[in-house]
């Protein structure tokens, strides 16, 4: 077995905008509020597609209307609001470390229905990945309040949103071309979130730099990351694509550093380590025998 080196590319890639965003939603979240928030990035997020498939003339979904609004409650309005409230209530890296949770939902959602299996190799490097993520955990542990274990429930929810939205896409969009996918995610969001944002309004005018943050939000880390990532389900299927998840803690933790100043120690390091040597385990294992044939490979192909 061999990675795929495109496949593994586009997963870093998505990796370091999913990390990004919990800091940028940091630093945005306090003046304009969580629902302003997501629905401002997924209002910037779906004009950005749209004009894209315009350009392009990409064809309009053939999904039915009731599975679009399943798969954008799923992926966005959900996930989008419960891990921005555990940001607030924590920090952009326990936000992000809490992510990482997102493999074994989606890894127990899919042997529920009986469509993945593991091998022995994929079992090792789930263990280790988790493993490195309670190392990075550790060294950024905070004080333990009622705020504190709401925003963990919250991200933990949100999470297993999101992990069964992929599996739920690969059902039943994996033949529709990833930016229709994205765009309607995003309009569902948006318009299930505005009527909220009517009652509930920003704490204060937002500056120019906390506009510029909801702009980079809403293009790339909401944008560009979701059609990367609904192009890995389709061509990798939903559990490989969950492997994101172990990449945002490093990346997570890493733009925390530069953004915010967070301190990174040896610990932490150490951590990242472990998570990068339980994903290389993960990408080497492929889909275990005996998984369903509606799933496909995983991030690796056999060697000619």
């Amino acid at each position: 077995m061999r990675i795929n080196p495109k496949a593994t590319a586009v997963l870093v890639a998505v990796g370091a905008l999913f990390g990004a965003n919990y800091v940028l939603v940091k630093l945005a979240i306090g003046t304009v509020g969580v629902i302003d928030l997501t629905l401002g990035r997924s209002v910037i997020a779906a004009v950005a597609i749209y004009g894209y498939c315009r350009v392009r003339q990409i064809k309009p979904l053939a999904a039915p209307l009731r599975q679009v609004i399943t798969l954008g409650v799923l992926s966005a309005s959900l996930p989008y609001t419960l891990l921005s409230l555990a940001t607030q209530l924590t920090n952009a890296g326990t936000g992000a470390i809490i992510n990482a949770t997102g493999p074994s939902f989606t890894l127990l959602i899919a042997g529920v229905l009986g469509i993945e299996r593991f091998s022995r190799r994929a079992s090792v490097g789930l263990a280790l990945s988790w493993l490195g993520v309670a190392l990075v955990s550790l060294q950024r542990a905070a004080r333990v309040d009622l705020h504190f274990v709401l925003g963990v429930l919250l991200g933990l929810v949100g999470t297993a949103s999101f992990a069964a939205s992929g599996i739920y896409a690969k059902r039943h969009f994996s033949r529709e071309a990833s930016y229709r996918t994205a765009l309607s995610q995003q309009i569902v969001a948006a318009v299930s979130l505005a009527p909220l944002a009517l009652f509930i309004r920003p704490h204060a005018s937002p500056s120019a730099l906390v506009i510029g943050d909801v702009l980079v939000l809403g293009l790339a880390g909401t944008a560009l990351a979701y059609v990367l990532f609904f192009w890995l389900v389709s061509s990798a299927g939903a559990v490989s694509a969950s492997y994101v998840s172990y990449l945002v803690p490093v990346f997570g933790v890493g733009w925390g550093w530069l953004a915010l100043g967070e301190q990174v120690r040896a610990l932490s390091l150490v951590g990242m380590f472990v998570v990068l040597a339980g994903l290389w385990m993960l990408l080497g294992a492929g889909a275990g025998a005996g998984a369903a044939s509606a799933q496909p490979e995983s991030l690796v192909e056999p060697a000619n």
